[in-house]
């Protein structure tokens, strides 16, 4: 994952998203929400990509601290 990916290259890589939702920042178009066991280790995690114009912004990623 990284920024500037379209929502198509998104759904490739990370699959269908569990939502997609709004958001009121003038910067942010749609957000994508993910949530589920993403890594197969039992425990639920969630991840959001915000996009504007069509491309990742900027990303939550669970895995990533």
């Amino acid at each position: 994952m990284k920024k500037n990916l379209s929502r198509f290259q998104v759904r490739k890589l990370l699959g269908n998203p569990n939502s997609i939702k709004g958001d009121l920042s003038p910067r942010i178009d749609q957000v994508y929400h993910y949530h589920g066991d993403l890594n197969a280790d039992g425990d639920e995690e969630k991840a959001i990509v915000n996009f504007y114009r069509d491309r990742v912004v900027s990303f939550a990623s669970p895995f990533l601290k």
